[in-house]
């Protein structure tokens, strides 16, 4: 994916995070809850 082009892409569960890379490029970590990370993995969208 080209830098600047990734916008609300959802990665990764590792320790039972998301890390959601921000259209500034800022990156939002939060808690994900067993069914957000069933949720997440299956819908993984990049923008």
């Amino acid at each position: 994916t080209t830098p600047g082009t990734t916008r609300g892409t959802t990665t990764g569960t590792t320790a039972g995070t998301t890390s959601t890379v921000q259209a500034t490029g800022e990156t939002t970590i939060t808690i994900a809850t067993e069914e957000t990370k069933a949720a997440t993995a299956g819908s993984t969208t990049a923008g």
